[in-house]
Protein backbone atom coordinates (compact mmCIF):
# COMPACT_ATOMS: atom_id res chain seq x y z
CA UNK A 1 0.00 0.00 0.00
CA UNK A 2 2.99 2.45 0.51
CA UNK A 3 4.01 1.69 -2.70
CA UNK A 4 0.79 2.84 -4.31
CA UNK A 5 0.57 6.09 -1.90
CA UNK A 6 4.31 7.26 -2.86
CA UNK A 7 2.79 6.39 -6.77
CA UNK A 8 -0.08 8.46 -6.51
CA UNK A 9 2.15 11.43 -4.72
CA UNK A 10 4.28 11.62 -7.32
CA UNK A 11 1.45 11.18 -10.16
CA UNK A 12 -0.26 14.05 -8.09
CA UNK A 13 -1.44 17.11 -10.01
CA UNK A 14 -1.34 18.84 -6.78
CA UNK A 15 2.83 18.61 -6.71
CA UNK A 16 3.08 21.55 -8.45
CA UNK A 17 0.95 23.74 -6.31
CA UNK A 18 2.39 22.40 -3.17
CA UNK A 19 4.92 25.84 -3.19
CA UNK A 20 2.04 27.97 -3.89
CA UNK A 21 0.75 25.98 -0.04
CA UNK A 22 3.86 26.89 1.36
CA UNK A 23 3.99 30.40 0.09
CA UNK A 24 0.10 31.50 1.08
CA UNK A 25 0.56 29.28 4.88
CA UNK A 26 3.73 31.69 5.39
CA UNK A 27 1.96 34.47 3.82
CA UNK A 28 -0.77 34.06 6.44
CA UNK A 29 1.48 33.82 9.49
CA UNK A 30 3.22 36.69 8.92
CA UNK A 31 1.33 38.70 7.29
CA UNK A 32 -0.80 39.54 10.11
CA UNK A 33 0.31 41.00 13.39
CA UNK A 34 3.48 39.24 14.19
CA UNK A 35 2.86 39.99 17.91
CA UNK A 36 2.73 36.49 18.09
CA UNK A 37 6.64 35.94 18.00
CA UNK A 38 7.98 35.26 21.26
CA UNK A 39 4.71 33.94 22.73
CA UNK A 40 4.13 29.98 22.72
CA UNK A 41 0.63 30.02 23.02
CA UNK A 42 0.08 32.87 20.66
CA UNK A 43 2.54 31.28 18.19
CA UNK A 44 0.87 27.78 18.46
CA UNK A 45 -2.39 29.87 17.75
CA UNK A 46 -1.21 31.97 14.85
CA UNK A 47 0.42 28.31 13.51
CA UNK A 48 -2.86 26.69 13.90
CA UNK A 49 -4.84 29.67 12.17
CA UNK A 50 -1.88 29.54 9.31
CA UNK A 51 -3.71 26.40 9.05
CA UNK A 52 -6.74 27.03 8.85
CA UNK A 53 -5.99 29.30 5.64
CA UNK A 54 -5.38 26.47 3.87
CA UNK A 55 -8.90 25.01 4.45
CA UNK A 56 -10.38 25.78 1.54
CA UNK A 57 -7.63 25.37 -0.68
CA UNK A 58 -7.56 22.11 0.83
CA UNK A 59 -11.10 21.26 0.04
CA UNK A 60 -10.68 22.58 -3.80
CA UNK A 61 -7.67 19.78 -3.79
CA UNK A 62 -9.21 16.96 -2.38
CA UNK A 63 -12.51 17.57 -4.64
CA UNK A 64 -9.95 18.23 -8.06
CA UNK A 65 -8.13 14.80 -6.87
CA UNK A 66 -10.51 12.59 -6.15
CA UNK A 67 -12.85 14.13 -9.36
CA UNK A 68 -10.33 13.00 -11.77
CA UNK A 69 -11.82 9.60 -12.37
CA UNK A 70 -14.84 11.50 -13.59
CA UNK A 71 -12.93 13.58 -16.27
CA UNK A 72 -11.05 10.73 -17.00
CA UNK A 73 -13.89 7.80 -17.59
CA UNK A 74 -12.32 5.99 -15.64
CA UNK A 75 -14.20 5.35 -12.45
CA UNK A 76 -16.08 2.21 -13.84
CA UNK A 77 -12.54 0.71 -14.09
CA UNK A 78 -11.69 1.34 -10.67
CA UNK A 79 -14.83 -0.74 -9.16
CA UNK A 80 -14.39 -3.68 -11.57
CA UNK A 81 -10.56 -4.43 -9.92
CA UNK A 82 -9.59 -6.84 -8.33
CA UNK A 83 -8.78 -4.85 -5.58
CA UNK A 84 -10.97 -3.36 -3.30
CA UNK A 85 -12.01 0.71 -4.20
CA UNK A 86 -11.99 1.96 -1.01
CA UNK A 87 -7.89 1.30 -1.53
CA UNK A 88 -7.54 3.07 -4.63
CA UNK A 89 -9.19 5.82 -2.68
CA UNK A 90 -7.35 5.52 0.29
CA UNK A 91 -4.34 6.16 -1.47
CA UNK A 92 -5.36 8.67 -3.74
CA UNK A 93 -6.72 10.67 -0.29
CA UNK A 94 -3.19 10.47 1.95
CA UNK A 95 -1.49 11.76 -0.96
CA UNK A 96 -3.64 15.28 -0.81
CA UNK A 97 -3.09 14.86 2.84
CA UNK A 98 0.64 14.87 2.41
CA UNK A 99 0.52 18.10 0.35
CA UNK A 100 -1.68 20.26 1.96
CA UNK A 101 -0.07 18.63 5.54
CA UNK A 102 2.80 19.19 4.38
CA UNK A 103 2.94 23.49 4.60
CA UNK A 104 1.09 23.35 7.42
CA UNK A 105 4.25 21.54 9.49
CA UNK A 106 6.23 24.01 7.77
CA UNK A 107 4.26 26.91 9.11
CA UNK A 108 4.96 25.36 12.48
CA UNK A 109 8.20 25.19 12.50
CA UNK A 110 8.68 28.34 11.20
CA UNK A 111 6.97 29.49 13.97
CA UNK A 112 8.50 27.30 16.41
CA UNK A 113 12.23 28.76 15.20
CA UNK A 114 11.35 32.47 15.17
CA UNK A 115 9.45 32.65 18.37
CA UNK A 116 12.54 30.39 20.30
CA UNK A 117 14.38 33.22 21.07
CA UNK A 118 12.55 35.42 22.86
CA UNK A 119 9.90 32.75 24.14
CA UNK A 120 11.78 31.36 27.17
CA UNK A 121 11.39 27.45 28.56
CA UNK A 122 8.49 25.77 26.65
CA UNK A 123 7.48 24.86 23.30
CA UNK A 124 4.49 25.03 20.91
CA UNK A 125 1.15 24.01 22.59
CA UNK A 126 0.04 20.61 21.20
CA UNK A 127 -3.71 21.27 21.41
CA UNK A 128 -3.92 24.44 18.54
CA UNK A 129 -1.68 22.62 16.95
CA UNK A 130 -3.94 19.15 16.56
CA UNK A 131 -6.62 21.31 16.27
CA UNK A 132 -5.33 23.12 13.09
CA UNK A 133 -4.28 19.52 11.70
CA UNK A 134 -8.10 18.17 12.42
CA UNK A 135 -9.53 21.22 10.12
CA UNK A 136 -7.59 20.30 8.07
CA UNK A 137 -8.20 16.70 7.77
CA UNK A 138 -11.90 17.73 8.12
CA UNK A 139 -11.93 20.19 4.66
CA UNK A 140 -9.68 18.03 2.75
CA UNK A 141 -11.98 15.08 3.67
CA UNK A 142 -14.97 16.76 2.60
CA UNK A 143 -13.27 18.10 -0.24
CA UNK A 144 -12.81 14.35 -1.61
CA UNK A 145 -16.26 13.58 -0.78
CA UNK A 146 -17.45 16.63 -3.22
CA UNK A 147 -15.32 15.29 -5.49
CA UNK A 148 -16.63 11.52 -5.85
CA UNK A 149 -19.94 13.07 -6.02
CA UNK A 150 -20.15 16.17 -7.83
CA UNK A 151 -19.50 15.24 -11.65
CA UNK A 152 -18.14 18.42 -13.23
CA UNK A 153 -14.94 21.07 -13.83
CA UNK A 154 -16.59 23.09 -10.95
CA UNK A 155 -16.61 20.88 -7.99
CA UNK A 156 -13.81 22.40 -6.29
CA UNK A 157 -15.45 25.93 -6.56
CA UNK A 158 -18.90 24.03 -4.52
CA UNK A 159 -16.57 22.44 -2.34
CA UNK A 160 -14.59 25.63 -0.93
CA UNK A 161 -18.27 27.43 -0.96
CA UNK A 162 -19.62 24.06 1.13
CA UNK A 163 -16.51 24.31 3.38
CA UNK A 164 -17.40 28.45 3.87
CA UNK A 165 -20.58 27.90 4.68
CA UNK A 166 -19.96 24.84 7.21
CA UNK A 167 -16.85 26.79 9.09
CA UNK A 168 -19.07 29.97 9.41
CA UNK A 169 -21.77 27.58 10.93
CA UNK A 170 -19.42 26.02 13.08
CA UNK A 171 -18.04 29.45 14.29
CA UNK A 172 -20.09 29.00 17.38
CA UNK A 173 -18.42 28.96 20.67
CA UNK A 174 -19.80 25.44 21.32
CA UNK A 175 -18.49 24.28 18.39
CA UNK A 176 -15.72 26.44 16.41
CA UNK A 177 -12.78 24.57 14.46
CA UNK A 178 -10.57 27.37 14.65
CA UNK A 179 -9.19 30.22 17.10
CA UNK A 180 -7.99 33.45 16.44
CA UNK A 181 -5.76 34.01 18.93
CA UNK A 182 -3.92 31.77 21.74
CA UNK A 183 -4.05 33.99 25.34
CA UNK A 184 -1.90 32.43 28.05
CA UNK A 185 -5.50 33.17 30.68
CA UNK A 186 -7.31 29.56 28.27
CA UNK A 187 -6.18 26.31 27.31
CA UNK A 188 -7.69 24.10 25.13
CA UNK A 189 -10.02 21.45 26.79
CA UNK A 190 -9.00 17.88 26.12
CA UNK A 191 -12.72 16.54 25.48
CA UNK A 192 -13.71 19.19 23.01
CA UNK A 193 -10.20 18.96 21.10
CA UNK A 194 -10.86 15.16 21.07
CA UNK A 195 -14.71 15.61 19.74
CA UNK A 196 -13.52 17.34 16.75
CA UNK A 197 -10.52 15.23 15.88
CA UNK A 198 -12.99 12.38 16.18
CA UNK A 199 -15.14 14.25 13.74
CA UNK A 200 -12.47 15.09 11.38
CA UNK A 201 -11.37 11.12 11.16
CA UNK A 202 -15.34 10.25 10.58
CA UNK A 203 -15.41 12.61 7.63
CA UNK A 204 -12.43 11.37 6.07
CA UNK A 205 -13.15 7.66 6.83
CA UNK A 206 -16.30 8.27 4.98
CA UNK A 207 -14.41 9.71 1.82
CA UNK A 208 -12.58 6.78 1.79
CA UNK A 209 -15.34 3.88 2.11
CA UNK A 210 -18.57 5.38 0.80
CA UNK A 211 -18.41 3.97 -2.73
CA UNK A 212 -18.10 6.15 -5.73
CA UNK A 213 -20.56 6.89 -8.60
CA UNK A 214 -20.60 5.35 -11.48
CA UNK A 215 -21.32 6.77 -14.78
CA UNK A 216 -23.09 5.78 -18.00
CA UNK A 217 -25.98 4.75 -15.63
CA UNK A 218 -24.23 2.18 -14.38
CA UNK A 219 -25.40 0.50 -10.73
CA UNK A 220 -24.72 -2.00 -8.10
CA UNK A 221 -26.45 -3.56 -5.11
CA UNK A 222 -28.82 -0.45 -4.31
CA UNK A 223 -29.62 -1.96 -1.16
CA UNK A 224 -25.77 -2.64 0.81
CA UNK A 225 -24.62 0.90 -1.26
CA UNK A 226 -27.64 2.84 0.50
CA UNK A 227 -26.87 1.09 3.82
CA UNK A 228 -23.29 2.05 4.06
CA UNK A 229 -24.18 6.02 2.88
CA UNK A 230 -26.80 5.65 5.87
CA UNK A 231 -24.46 4.15 8.17
CA UNK A 232 -21.82 6.78 7.09
CA UNK A 233 -23.87 9.63 7.31
CA UNK A 234 -25.24 8.32 11.02
CA UNK A 235 -21.46 8.23 11.86
CA UNK A 236 -21.08 11.76 10.95
CA UNK A 237 -23.83 12.70 12.20
CA UNK A 238 -23.32 11.48 15.59
CA UNK A 239 -19.42 12.94 15.52
CA UNK A 240 -21.22 16.18 15.17
CA UNK A 241 -23.20 15.72 18.09
CA UNK A 242 -20.67 14.90 20.15
CA UNK A 243 -18.69 18.24 19.31
CA UNK A 244 -21.28 19.72 20.30
CA UNK A 245 -22.12 18.54 23.80
CA UNK A 246 -18.36 18.16 24.28
CA UNK A 247 -19.00 21.65 25.45
CA UNK A 248 -16.71 25.04 24.46
CA UNK A 249 -13.13 24.14 22.95
CA UNK A 250 -11.21 26.39 25.73
CA UNK A 251 -11.76 27.59 29.57
CA UNK A 252 -10.25 29.54 31.96
CA UNK A 253 -6.81 28.49 32.59
CA UNK A 254 -5.66 27.93 36.49
CA UNK A 255 -3.73 30.54 37.81
CA UNK A 256 0.59 30.06 37.53
CA UNK A 257 1.75 28.22 40.54
CA UNK A 258 4.85 30.53 40.00
CA UNK A 259 3.90 33.96 37.85
CA UNK A 260 7.28 35.88 36.74
CA UNK A 261 7.68 38.69 38.49
CA UNK A 262 10.51 41.38 38.83
CA UNK A 263 12.19 42.36 41.72
CA UNK A 264 12.10 46.27 42.14
CA UNK A 265 8.89 47.85 43.23
CA UNK A 266 6.20 48.16 42.25
CA UNK A 267 6.45 44.73 41.21
CA UNK A 268 4.58 43.04 37.67
CA UNK A 269 3.46 39.63 38.01
CA UNK A 270 2.96 38.06 34.61
CA UNK A 271 2.12 35.00 32.76
CA UNK A 272 5.60 33.13 32.01
CA UNK A 273 4.30 33.20 28.72
CA UNK A 274 4.59 36.74 28.13
CA UNK A 275 8.24 36.82 29.17
CA UNK A 276 9.23 39.02 26.86
CA UNK A 277 6.69 42.13 27.79
CA UNK A 278 7.67 42.08 31.48
CA UNK A 279 10.75 44.79 31.15
CA UNK A 280 8.58 46.86 29.08
CA UNK A 281 5.89 47.11 31.41
CA UNK A 282 8.17 46.55 34.23
CA UNK A 283 9.14 50.27 33.03
CA UNK A 284 5.55 51.40 32.91
CA UNK A 285 4.90 50.77 36.64
CA UNK A 286 8.53 52.46 37.48
CA UNK A 287 6.78 55.36 35.88
CA UNK A 288 3.85 55.81 38.04
CA UNK A 289 6.39 55.78 41.22
CA UNK A 290 7.91 59.18 39.77
CA UNK A 291 4.75 61.45 39.83
CA UNK A 292 4.78 64.40 41.97
CA UNK A 293 4.20 62.90 45.62
CA UNK A 294 1.31 62.80 48.03
CA UNK A 295 -1.16 62.20 44.91
CA UNK A 296 -2.02 58.94 44.39
CA UNK A 297 -1.17 56.08 45.96
CA UNK A 298 0.35 53.11 43.60
CA UNK A 299 -0.27 49.59 44.00
CA UNK A 300 2.59 47.23 45.72
CA UNK A 301 1.88 44.93 42.81
CA UNK A 302 0.45 45.27 39.75
CA UNK A 303 -1.08 41.94 38.09
CA UNK A 304 -1.78 40.10 34.79
CA UNK A 305 -5.04 39.44 34.44
CA UNK A 306 -5.93 35.50 35.98
CA UNK A 307 -2.34 35.45 37.66
CA UNK A 308 -3.49 36.54 41.18
CA UNK A 309 -5.66 33.42 42.80
CA UNK A 310 -9.14 34.08 43.54
CA UNK A 311 -9.08 37.60 42.02
CA UNK A 312 -12.51 38.95 40.04
CA UNK A 313 -12.22 37.57 36.44
CA UNK A 314 -11.35 41.13 34.97
CA UNK A 315 -9.14 42.16 37.53
CA UNK A 316 -5.72 43.02 36.53
CA UNK A 317 -4.39 44.04 33.17
CA UNK A 318 -4.56 42.30 29.53
CA UNK A 319 -2.10 42.27 26.66
CA UNK A 320 -3.75 43.83 23.58
CA UNK A 321 -2.13 44.84 20.95
CA UNK A 322 0.77 43.95 22.31
CA UNK A 323 1.39 46.14 25.28
CA UNK A 324 -0.93 49.39 24.35
CA UNK A 325 -4.12 48.11 26.08
CA UNK A 326 -1.90 48.24 29.68
CA UNK A 327 -1.14 51.34 30.45
CA UNK A 328 -4.69 52.53 30.63
CA UNK A 329 -5.26 49.36 33.46
CA UNK A 330 -2.18 50.13 35.31
CA UNK A 331 -3.85 53.51 35.30
CA UNK A 332 -7.01 52.34 36.22
CA UNK A 333 -5.42 50.26 39.38
CA UNK A 334 -3.46 53.21 40.68
CA UNK A 335 -7.11 54.92 40.62
CA UNK A 336 -8.87 52.17 42.19
CA UNK A 337 -6.29 52.09 45.06
CA UNK A 338 -6.13 56.09 45.49
CA UNK A 339 -10.12 56.86 45.53
CA UNK A 340 -12.72 55.28 47.36
CA UNK A 341 -15.91 54.68 45.42
CA UNK A 342 -18.55 57.97 44.91
CA UNK A 343 -22.16 58.18 45.61
CA UNK A 344 -23.83 60.58 43.53
CA UNK A 345 -26.48 61.26 41.76
CA UNK A 346 -27.51 60.03 38.12
CA UNK A 347 -27.50 63.99 36.53
CA UNK A 348 -23.76 64.16 37.68
CA UNK A 349 -22.46 60.98 36.73
CA UNK A 350 -21.12 63.05 33.50
CA UNK A 351 -19.46 65.31 35.40
CA UNK A 352 -17.88 62.67 38.27
CA UNK A 353 -16.44 60.50 34.65
CA UNK A 354 -15.10 63.82 33.53
CA UNK A 355 -13.02 64.45 35.94
CA UNK A 356 -11.94 60.65 36.97
CA UNK A 357 -11.13 59.56 33.17
CA UNK A 358 -8.89 63.07 33.12
CA UNK A 359 -6.88 61.72 35.80
CA UNK A 360 -6.53 58.15 34.68
CA UNK A 361 -5.54 59.20 31.18
CA UNK A 362 -2.93 61.71 32.74
CA UNK A 363 -1.68 58.85 34.77
CA UNK A 364 -1.94 56.41 31.37
CA UNK A 365 0.06 58.98 29.43
CA UNK A 366 3.00 59.01 32.51
CA UNK A 367 2.94 55.44 32.24
CA UNK A 368 3.43 54.86 28.56
CA UNK A 369 6.04 57.13 28.49
CA UNK A 370 5.12 58.87 25.19
CA UNK A 371 2.11 60.15 22.95
CA UNK A 372 -0.51 57.93 24.43
CA UNK A 373 -1.82 55.97 21.28
CA UNK A 374 -5.34 57.65 20.14
CA UNK A 375 -6.98 54.43 20.01
CA UNK A 376 -7.14 53.61 23.58
CA UNK A 377 -8.60 57.29 24.31
CA UNK A 378 -11.95 55.95 25.78
CA UNK A 379 -13.65 57.85 27.63
CA UNK A 380 -16.75 60.76 27.47
CA UNK A 381 -16.17 62.44 24.14
CA UNK A 382 -15.27 65.94 25.95
CA UNK A 383 -12.35 64.37 27.58
CA UNK A 384 -9.62 66.92 25.47
CA UNK A 385 -6.14 64.52 25.32
CA UNK A 386 -4.59 67.29 23.92
CA UNK A 387 -4.87 69.34 27.16
CA UNK A 388 -3.40 66.30 29.15
CA UNK A 389 -0.82 65.80 26.79
CA UNK A 390 0.27 69.39 27.13
CA UNK A 391 -0.17 69.19 30.80
CA UNK A 392 2.26 66.10 31.26
CA UNK A 393 4.84 68.34 29.98
CA UNK A 394 4.29 71.34 32.85
CA UNK A 395 6.84 71.07 35.83
CA UNK A 396 5.74 68.79 38.20
CA UNK A 397 4.25 71.61 40.50
CA UNK A 398 1.83 72.41 37.46
CA UNK A 399 0.50 68.83 37.43
CA UNK A 400 -0.01 68.94 40.79
CA UNK A 401 -2.32 71.94 40.82
CA UNK A 402 -3.93 70.48 37.55
CA UNK A 403 -4.73 67.08 39.61
CA UNK A 404 -5.81 68.73 43.04
CA UNK A 405 -7.90 70.68 40.73
CA UNK A 406 -9.95 67.53 39.37
CA UNK A 407 -9.77 65.87 43.19
CA UNK A 408 -11.73 68.97 44.55
CA UNK A 409 -13.83 68.64 41.83
CA UNK A 410 -14.83 64.93 42.74
CA UNK A 411 -15.12 65.77 46.39
CA UNK A 412 -17.87 68.60 45.02
CA UNK A 413 -19.84 65.71 43.97
CA UNK A 414 -19.46 63.77 46.45
CA UNK A 415 -17.29 64.53 49.57
CA UNK A 416 -16.41 60.69 50.38
CA UNK A 417 -14.85 60.12 46.74
CA UNK A 418 -11.14 60.77 48.25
Amino acid sequence: MMRVIWLETRRSPLRWWLPLFVVLNLAILFGRSTSWIGVWPQASAAAQLGGYALTAMAGAAGSWCAGREHRSGTNGMLSASWRSRWQADFAQFSSTVLYVGVPYLIGAGAAAIVSAGEAGPGFLWPGYLLLGAGTLLLSTAAGHLAGKYLVGKFAPTVAIAVLILVFGMFGSRRLELFVLSGMPQEEVLAPALTARIILALAVAAAAVLLPGRLSGGASWNRLRRLSKVTITVAAVAGCIVVAGAAGPLRATRPAPAVPLCNAQKPRVCMWPDHRKYLPEIAAMAGRLTKLPSGLFKVPDTFYERGVQPNAAPSSGFLLINEVFSVPDALAGDVMENTFRACDFPDERADDYYEQNFSMKQWLAVHAYGAKFPNYIQGGPEDIDMAEIYRVTRQPDAQQAAWVRARVAALKAIDPGCA
